[in-house]
């Protein structure tokens, strides 16, 4: 999408064109017949669902790997306006010492790691936890028995611990505990990396998804251009920014702390290369995670691209912030922010705006949210628990 202004006076100036801001913009655009301008400092709209066509013909998602899912009707059926979709239900691989075994770890893990214990292991799992399809890692290192303690304890090693202390660049015992809450183990054959009920990619890709949303006569588009410049100039527009909510208040409290990717793409050699779309590299190398991008097509291609990923330190100016890094210090400071950013009348969503991490689905409903709050003249739910939270 070529930058575009076609209104001189906006009522909303949006920071950022990721999911997040297009579709706050959208609805304000379509449901107040508000205008709206949309400004982003990078090239490209979508933010980090960004994807395009490399010199191989190859779409590649150019921030990592982006599946869209949601057990929630509602969002599903509002994207479907705007794009139609590949079905596709993500499987990803970890490397354990040359083997390969799903992930989330299952049943085949066991097979295949463990094999003389499986089904011994196996019937310990479904009698420990009965009627239940997955349980955190971290639940089954606490489990009543030795063997399922022992075996949390065996699949966090081989799998989770040193992945997660490249992605966090710490130890695991000083990664967020909530992280590790997040990590299931599934009590089956399932090999699905997720069980929502709705799992697809765009068919044209996510940028041409948030193109259509965009794509709306109330609403402007600006790239390489400077939020807070912008906001300057437009003093009488409302804003919400989804940028970094330390950077609108200029670090007054510190810089929130964040990890960065950094990305190598090396083309492939056929279709589906990989044997899945992703395979985690849980072991000394310094990528995490390798993606063949051919997986996200529906057609097939006659080669492939195939992206190494390795985490790295944020640092200001040099990269991008990808994920937040949550501790006791950070979430203090953050609380800080928000309570400043209450007294502004600005609102702020995203990632990067709200100091959290969503995925796709979430930032949809939460842009849709900060959109219901405006047109209905509610206050934003985040403000009023945090609100609830400080009187407590």
């Amino acid at each position: 999408m070529p930058a575009r202004r076609t209104h001189t006076r906006n009522d909303w100036l949006v920071v950022g064109s990721g999911l997040t801001g297009a579709t706050f913009a959208r609805c304000l655009a379509e449901e107040a017949g508000a205008s709206v301008l949309v400004v982003d400092q990078r090239d490209h709209i979508g933010g980090n669902v960004f994807d395009s066509l490399d010199e191989r013909g190859i779409r590649v998602q150019r921030y990592g790997a982006h599946i869209f899912h949601t057990g929630s009707a509602d969002i599903f059926e509002y994207l479907s306006r705007f794009t139609d979709w590949y079905h596709y239900e993500h499987r990803v691989l970890a490397d354990v010492d040359g083997q390969l075994v799903p992930v989330p770890f299952n049943f085949t893990s066991l097979d295949t790691l463990l094999p003389e214990r499986s089904g011994a292991l196996q019937q310990a799992l479904l009698e420990a936890f009965p009627g239940t399809a997955r349980i955190p890692v971290a639940q089954l290192a606490r489990a009543a028995t030795p063997q399922l303690r022992e075996l949390g304890e065996y699949i966090a090693a081989a799998i989770f611990r040193n992945y997660t202390a490249k992605q966090w660049g710490r130890p695991i015992e000083q990664v967020d505990p909530t992280v590790l809450e997040r990590v299931p183990v599934t009590l089956s054959y399932d090999d699905r990396y997720f069980r929502d009920e709705f799992q697809a990619i765009p068919a044209g890709g996510y940028t041409a998804m948030v193109e259509a949303i965009l794509d709306h006569p109330l609403i402007s588009v600006a790239l390489q251009t400077d939020g807070a410049t912008e906001h300057q100039r437009r003093p009488d527009a409302r804003l919400l920014w989804t940028g970094r909510v330390d950077s609108f208040f200029d670090y007054r409290y510190g810089e929130l702390p964040y990890r960065s990717l950094r990305f190598e793409n090396t083309p492939g050699t056929r279709w589906r290369e990989l044997p899945a779309a992703v395979v985690n590299h849980p072991g000394v190398e310094p990528f995490t995670r390798i993606i063949d991008h051919s997986y996200f097509a529906a057609e097939p291609t006659a080669t492939t691209t195939l992206t190494y990923e390795y985490p790295a330190a944020y640092e200001r100016g040099q990269n991008e912030p990808f994920y937040p890094v949550s501790d006791a210090i950070s979430t203090a400071m953050y609380q800080k922010y928000a309570a400043l950013a209450d007294r502004t009348g600005v609102l702020f969503g995203g990632r990067l705006g709200d100091f959290r991490y969503y995925d796709m689905h979430q930032a949809v409903g939460r842009a849709r949210t900060l959109a219901d709050t405006v047109l209905h003249g509610r206050a934003d739910p985040r403000t009023i628990a945090r609100s609830i939270r400080r009187s407590a």
